[in-house]
């Protein structure tokens, strides 16, 4: 009976510290977030750039994706504001690996129109976030 408490403890402990590293990478995803909307905010599309990952790069180049910043902000406007929503967490395994993403979804307004907008998240191998994707969801750039 003894071992039975004491795996219902451990299994209670265990739960507790995975819940809690979750909580703690979720804050750092959303710092992430927030200085990626703080340098758009600015116009900083330098800075915006430098929180995708090589990963993103392998697909659009970084001038490309200085390119499509700066469309967006000239179609929709200086963006105003942006509220974090809530996020996905996704884990994959495979025989190349393990890897977890995360979706932080925003809703960003902007001086000419509003968004919903989702970014992807990945964790470099230093372990800080890098954005690995980004979606815009709004009627307004199609206006």
């Amino acid at each position: 009976m003894k071992r039975f408490y004491f795996f219902i403890v451990l299994l209670l402990l265990a739960s507790l510290l995975i819940g809690c590293g979750t909580s703690q990478e979720i804050e750092d995803a959303k710092i992430l977030g927030q200085s990626y909307y703080e340098a758009l905010k600015v116009k900083d599309f330098d800075k915006a750039t430098s929180f995708f990952s090589s990963e993103f790069f392998k697909s659009t180049s970084k001038g490309d994706t200085l390119q499509i910043l700066q469309n967006i902000s000239s179609k929709l406007g200086n963006l105003q504001s942006y509220e974090y929503d809530y996020y996905e967490k996704t884990s994959y395994a495979g025989t190349q690996g393990s890897h977890t993403r995360y979706n932080l979804y925003y809703d960003v307004i902007y001086a000419k129109g509003s968004s919903r907008e989702i970014l992807t998240l990945t964790k470099s191998e230093d372990g800080k976030f890098e954005i690995l994707g980004f979606n815009i969801n709004s009627p307004d750039l199609i206006k």
